[in-house]
């Protein structure tokens, strides 16, 4: 077969449109937007705990109870008391505002109760620190959240702790540990109220999550005497 044969016979084969992988659309690049605070309904009442919604990330909760004033520290800042995951390694941030109406947002600092045997959540200390730039503001309430996330706490009122001078001139008083299980035993709790009065403790703090009709009326009395405060305990901890 001659060299021009050999290109005539090539010259009848069809020619196939060559192969092209398919490549995928380069997405457009979307500029990341913060997400944007979300602030929760505030409670009717306060003096109760509150937190943050499930994080979709950590599977957690911010519990909050209470937040005071912090002068004894290097810097200024706000101590709240609450709860949060024992295992969790996650960043916090807080959301602080003034008397005078300014806001600001920072991180907030955690420190765990190492008594939490293994469970999901322990008692935990916030440390909010901030800086002050208007010595007549003070700062009045305070949110808490997970970084990253945009669902804040709802606010709770901070309670301005100042230094006495002298010598301590204060009251004894005693915080006792949540009544819980509908308690009701009425004398019990009499002995316990005036033994540590005998003992000089002039003020009880107790935090009711649920007791009997009995103890309710015992605590009436002393409450109308201004020997006792009752405050609420309503923690939703699974």
């Amino acid at each position: 077969m001659t060299k021009a044969s050999v290109l005539l016979n090539l010259s009848k084969v069809p020619l196939l449109a060559p192969k092209v992988s398919e490549v995928p659309p380069v997405p457009s690049k979307v500029s990341e937007v913060p997400p944007r605070d979300i602030f929760p309904k505030q409670p009717l009442s306060e003096g109760d705990w509150v937190s943050t919604d499930l994080s979709p990330v950590t599977k957690a909760k911010v519990f909050l109870y209470s937040a005071y004033s912090e002068d004894r520290l290097s810097r200024p800042a706000v101590l709240v008391i609450g709860a949060y995951a024992t295992k969790s390694g996650t960043a916090l941030s807080y959301w602080l505002q003034f008397s005078n109406g300014n806001i600001t947002v920072g991180k907030a600092e955690k420190r765990s109760s190492s008594e939490h045997w293994n469970l999901k959540y322990t008692a935990t200390f916030f440390t909010c620190f901030y800086t002050k730039s208007d010595n007549h503001s003070r700062p009045v309430r305070i949110r808490l959240k997970e970084t990253g996330q945009s669902c804040w706490s709802p606010a709770i009122s901070v309670r301005t702790r100042g230094r006495v001078p002298g010598h301590p001139k204060g009251k004894f008083a005693v915080c006792v540990k949540p009544l819980h299980y509908s308690y009701d035993r009425a004398l019990w709790f009499a002995e316990f109220i005036e033994f540590h009065r005998m003992l000089g403790v002039e003020h009880f703090f107790f935090y009711n999550h649920s007791i009997g009709p009995n103890v309710e009326r015992l605590i009436g009395l002393y409450t109308a005497r201004g020997l006792a405060t009752v405050l609420p305990w309503t923690l939703e901890i699974r």
